[in-house]
């Protein structure tokens, strides 16, 4: 398969509507999560009939990502909770033309928020939900999936994950903007040979730096992912689970570079 530029007109986004369907994802269930996670059973559709989505990215006759998603109860309200979404071709827009898709059929049914959970060590992902999308972070769960899933990507014990709400609103998901203060405090940061570099700080506003690349960092160098997973963690967790504000971090030329928090403080909501 040709992984070059990718032509948007090319590419079709289809619903799966029935449970022969399934093997049609399930290469690229194995090539992400491993033969481990198992194939989806049938039993899936008892969710997708009553309110869930799957859906297949598909250039020519080949799915080149998909997206999972089911009923769910996020705080007392119903959402459209994205469970699973992988695609082959990274960076070519396949996630956001997937998400754009799972937006419009989530505002048929009658959906007013979209929910997922991703992984924040990862930069791209960042930056499609939180730059692209207009996601907003609601909560940090450390060891979401327990510890240890075993996929391809994490090879990690740890599977912490930051849970993200999507309004289904198109005209009220907007970027959000960092707030204008004089002074952040910067508390991670990418030290010598990209070994986090911690300096705790007292302060409402913070700075979280990201690796360059946690996924090939966690094949390559294992060791110095696990200390980014645990200096990342305590960096967030100085704010407790949900006790803060997050927009991205990013350099002149606008790539993500991390993350800015800022502190909730009592009284305050923090979701929109």
């Amino acid at each position: 398969m040709d992984l070059g530029l990718l032509d948007p007109a090319a590419l079709r986004i289809e619903r799966i509507d029935s449970a022969s369907e399934l093997i049609r994802i399930e290469p690229i269930r194995e090539v992400t999560w491993g033969k481990a996670e198992g194939p989806l059973q049938p039993d899936v559709f008892v969710h997708l009939r009553n309110g869930g989505l799957i859906l297949a990215a598909c250039l020519g006759e080949e799915v080149v990502g998909f997206s999972l998603a089911f009923p769910s109860v996020y705080r007392g309200e119903l959402v459209l909770w994205s469970h699973e979404s992988a695609v082959l071709m990274k960076d070519r827009g396949v996630g956001a033309a997937l998400k754009a898709a799972q937006r419009t059929l989530a505002a048929d049914i009658g959906y007013n928020k979209i929910m997922w959970t991703y992984d924040p060590l990862v930069r791209r992902n960042a930056h499609l939900n939180l730059g692209k999308l207009g996601a907003t972070v609601v909560e940090f769960v450390p060891d979401y999936y327990g510890p240890y899933r075993s996929d391809q990507q994490s090879r990690d014990a740890l599977t912490d994950r930051f849970v993200v709400s999507w309004l289904v609103d198109p005209t009220e998901a907007t970027v959000l903007k960092p707030p204008e203060v004089a002074k952040t405090a910067t508390v991670l940061a990418v030290g010598e040979m990209d070994i986090p570099a911690s300096y705790p700080e007292d302060a409402d506003v913070i700075r979280v730096a990201l690796p360059e690349d946690i996924v090939a960092m966690r094949s390559s160098r294992p060791e110095v992912a696990h200390l980014w997973s645990l200096a990342f963690r305590t960096a967030i967790a100085e704010f407790g689970s949900t006790g803060f504000r997050i927009w991205l971090d990013t350099d002149e030329a606008g790539r993500t570079e991390g993350y800015i928090v800022e502190r909730i403080h009592h009284g305050e909501v923090v979701m929109r």
